[in-house]
């Protein structure tokens, strides 16, 4: 049996490297909102009928993403990682051909299956490093997705525009293709024990259900996914219509709060790693700060954005964007929650069974939008990550305690 050490030190950056890659291809596929115009006009359906392409992809992702996170544990990270993200591109290209609009609410379901590869996180994060840097590898990790989420609105304008909606489907998909590739030729998957440093404690698949821990980060993972949808489904609409901007300054504020958000996957997360590390802060407390810091920041957007001149509506979206990194944090609190053997079924359930919400989320936000106004849609988003944060630090116990 080799040991850790034997490894050359870049060896788990590689391996998260090919990770990165394979995460990519979520944000990178994610097309539908951008192109939605186009496939209703082309196909002459109502958009409740085009909006299906989303439920389906969504509800692939719940399912797909509890199996991916099996198959880590059971067949390894390399195998399922690449073989999803080719998958997820050729189902991709598949719906930039769709003679219908039933072939392509089928298309991207399918691909959706497939592409929540965030599973893999935290089993690489236990795996692969010591646990003073499972955040600053989780961050790491999460460096595709949301780089990709700062460029696709932006590309793909340019690619409708000039050579029409069905494009950015292909093209996408290839890529999703060639990220495949690259992640089978980087990913490794280490036979012997976890990294230097971490808690060894065997868990068989039955047990899993039993702890206390993986319900906890569910529901937390599910609250934040409240908020998550909505801005998808919604923020843009809001700088166009609920505070007037036209669509070029709409897509940079859009794209403000996507670089805060880089921004802070480099400052606001690994700073957990630091916390932890002297014993400043447990993990699990660092999270709720965030989610009570972003929960008045979600009030102060619902009731005073409207006085703001546009820089101090950036600076909001730039705030809000930058404590709002609870994918890569719960990731992180997975990976230390949980051993390598069952890390990848822990995320699985906690991070794309967790996605339920957005499932009802946006349709019920558009009615309370239809009767109420923006305010409304906006406060749905505070209670939630109030009471995300209040379970973390009252109900979940810091790790050595589990």
């Amino acid at each position: 049996m080799s040991k850790p050490s034997e490894y050359p030190r870049w060896y788990p950056w590689m391996v998260a490297t090919g990770v990165m890659a394979a995460f990519t291809v979520r944000w990178l596929h994610y097309i539908y909102p951008f192109t939605a115009p186009e496939i209703v006009k082309e196909f002459g359906v109502p958009v409740a009928v085009a909006a299906l392409m989303s439920s389906a992809n969504t509800i692939g992702l719940i399912i797909g993403g509890f199996l991916l996170g099996l198959l880590c544990d059971k067949i390894g990270v390399r195998l399922t990682v690449s073989l999803a993200a080719i998958i997820v591109g050729i189902f991709t290209v598949l719906v930039g051909y769709s003679p219908s609009i039933y072939a392509a609410i089928a298309f991207f379901g399918i691909a959706g299956l497939f592409s929540w590869i965030n599973v893999a996180i935290p089993r690489v994060a236990r795996e692969w490093f010591p646990p003073k840097l499972y955040a600053t590898a989780t961050t790491y990790m999460n460096t595709g997705f949301r780089v990709a989420a700062l460029i696709l609105g932006p590309v793909i304008g340019a690619m409708v525009v000039s050579i029409g909606w069905r494009a950015p489907w292909i093209y996408f998909g290839i890529a999703c293709i060639v990220l495949g590739l690259v992640a089978f030729a980087l990913t490794r998957d280490k036979k012997e024990g976890a990294a230097p440093g971490a808690a060894v404690k065997k868990v068989r698949m039955v047990e899993l259900f039993k702890y206390r821990v993986l319900w906890i980060l569910f529901v937390v993972f599910a609250l934040f996914v409240i908020g998550a949808s909505l801005i998808v489904s919604y923020m843009v609409m809001y700088l166009r219509q609920g505070l007037g901007y036209d669509p070029v300054t709409a897509g940079w504020l859009w794209s403000v709060y996507q670089i805060a958000g880089v921004v802070a996957l480099y400052t606001a997360v690994p700073l957990a790693d630091l916390l932890s590390a002297r014993k400043i802060m447990f993990r699990k407390n660092y999270v709720a700060l965030n989610f009570l810091i972003g929960t008045v920041l979600w009030i102060i957007l619902a009731f005073y954005s409207k006085g703001l001149p546009t820089i101090g509506v950036a600076a909001l979206l730039a705030a809000i964007s930058f404590f709002g990194q609870f994918v890569a944090l719960i990731s992180t609190l997975v990976a230390e929650y949980f051993p390598r053997e069952v890390a990848g079924t822990a995320a699985g359930f906690v991070t794309a069974v967790g996605h339920v919400p957005w499932i009802l989320t946006p349709p019920l936000a558009g009615i309370i939008l239809e009767s109420a106004g923006w305010s409304y849609v906006w406060l749905m988003i505070a209670p939630a990550y109030l009471i995300a944060a209040v379970i973390l630090v009252l109900v979940l116990k810091p790790p050595a305690r589990v």
